[in-house]
């Protein structure tokens, strides 16, 4: 873990290997750090870096945190030129919403964008600020991946894992979810994106979905074990399940430094 000279928090993850390829850097929340393990282990022989500081998206933040001065810091072209892939990742159903979640109450996170603060619901500051960041990284000459986000559970795993001495209703909870219901959660974001998305095909675009649901249900288990560290952050396990799906994606992306 490293951090930008003066600037704490700048780097959450570093791993420089002497390669040909200068690597993948991922930004975002706390949504992205949570795939430095996967991807580290997907890609043994891969410079990787985890920026997380927020929402990535160019002059966009949370009204209440202003903490998108950061992000000038990783989209500087003098930072951007040494790396070759820029992946973005965030909470994206979260910005400009309320969302109770099971481990941390009620999040509300009002956008502030190029100065102006949207209100709750009011998503109209979504498309021009992904259009202005993709824009910006394709013109630096960057190979660019968009991900869409995780499901996020209804309960702790703690709660679906641990059997409590006494349940009122005498059965367990499962944190398996109805895959209508995560779709309907992502769709007023997600729409924006994939209209925004279908203007600009060099774009690679990961779906976690594919692989955490099947036709009806969203998983928070694997072979007996737990995709989640909380509602709404992978596992150690979860994010190397991440890796290996979006290795098995795009096979071909970071040959031979795999």
């Amino acid at each position: 873990v490293h951090t930008l000279p003066g600037k704490e928090g700048v780097y959450d993850f570093a791993r420089l290997i002497d390669s040909q390829n200068n690597g993948l850097l991922i930004l975002g929340d706390s949504h992205a750090g949570h795939l430095s393990y996967g991807f580290a282990q997907a890609y043994p022989k891969l410079n990787i870096n985890v920026g997380r500081f927020g929402i990535p998206l160019l002059k966009t933040d949370v009204t209440s945190m202003r903490v998108f001065p950061k992000e000038f810091d990783y989209l500087s072209s003098d930072y951007l030129g040494k790396q070759s892939t820029v992946l973005l990742s965030a909470w994206w159903p979260l910005y400009g919403s309320t969302y109770p979640s099971a481990s941390y109450g009620r999040q509300e996170w009002p956008i502030n964008y190029e100065g102006k603060s949207y209100p709750i619901k009011d998503l109209a500051w979504a498309e021009p600020a992904l259009r202005q960041t993709f824009d910006y990284l394709l013109t630096q000459g960057k190979s660019v991946i968009f991900t869409h986000d995780i499901p996020v559970l209804k309960y702790k795993p703690t709660d679906c894992f641990i059997q409590r001495p006494f349940k009122l209703t005498g059965k367990s909870i499962s944190c398996d979810q109805n895959k209508a219901d995560i779709v309907a959660e992502h769709q007023a974001f997600r729409s924006i994106a994939e209209r925004v998305l279908k203007d600009y095909p060099s774009i690679k675009v990961f779906d976690p979905l594919t692989f955490m649901c099947d036709e009806h249900i969203c998983h928070a288990t694997k072979n007996g074990k737990s995709l989640y560290l909380d509602d709404n952050h992978l596992s150690m396990f979860g994010s190397e399940e991440y890796g290996k799906a979006f290795k098995a994606a795009f096979p071909d992306l970071f040959k031979p430094e795999q």
